[in-house]
Formats: structure tokens, C-alpha cells, sequence
């Protein structure tokens, strides 16, 4: 008996512990909508260089590109970055406003290697 009503006590508890998962996994995807095919929303502003556009990234996405940005530096070949990271903000509201702000804005000189510019 006792056997019984600690398998089912496992049960149960396992039962519970897959419905939050699901859960979180839920809520944080749903945070993190799908911007486009390249991009998942989230609280990093970055530019991508090859697309032109300024983007509100998750952190997958501010990874990606701050290890493109040291590929890119590491890489005689490359005159041009294909992306920038510029900042974390404390929320996706706040980082879109300033994704706006900067959408205004015309230069992409962050993009060009400064090797490339004295070069050329």
C-alpha cells in the first residue's frame, strides 16, 4: 500500500512539474516572438549590416551576432561587418523605442572595418 501511494505521489508530482515547464517554455516563447526569418524579439538592440535595419533581438540573437562581429574582425577578407551590437535594455518597450530613434539615423559606419576604410 504504502509502495502504491508513493508511486502515485510521483506520478502526480512529475505530472505537475511537465505542466509548468510547459508553461514557461509557453511564456517565453511567446515573449520571444519570431521578428523574421533571422530574428526572435527581445530586449538587445543590434543592426544587421547585410539587411540593413536595426533589430530587437533575444539573447541567442545578440550572441550570434557579437560572435559574426569577432569572426568578421578576425577575417582580412571581410571588409564589412555583418553586424552590431549596440545595447541591453531593461525591456523590449524600451529597446524599441530607441530601435525607432535610430531608424532615423542614416549612418552605417559601424558596419565597415576601419582597416577597410584606410585601404580604400
Amino acid at each position: 500500500m504504502n509502495k502504491f501511494i508513493l508511486l502515485t505521489f510521483l506520478i502526480v508530482s512529475n505530472i505537475f512539474a511537465q505542466g509548468v515547464g510547459a508553461e514557461d517554455t509557453y511564456e517565453k516563447r511567446k515573449e520571444e516572438y519570431q521578428v523574421n526569418l533571422h530574428y526572435r524579439a527581445g530586449n538587445s538592440l543590434i543592426y544587421d549590416c547585410k539587411r540593413k535595419y536595426y533589430v530587437c533581438v533575444n539573447d541567442d540573437g545578440e550572441k550570434d551576432c557579437r560572435e559574426k562581429r569577432t569572426a568578421d574582425l578576425l577575417n582580412e577578407d571581410v571588409f564589412n561587418y555583418r553586424c552590431a551590437v549596440f545595447k541591453k535594455f531593461e525591456s523590449k518597450e524600451a529597446c524599441v523605442l530607441t530601435q525607432n530613434k535610430m531608424m532615423e539615423k542614416e549612418t552605417t559606419a559601424f558596419c565597415r572595418k576601419l582597416k577597410a576604410l584606410k585601404n580604400h
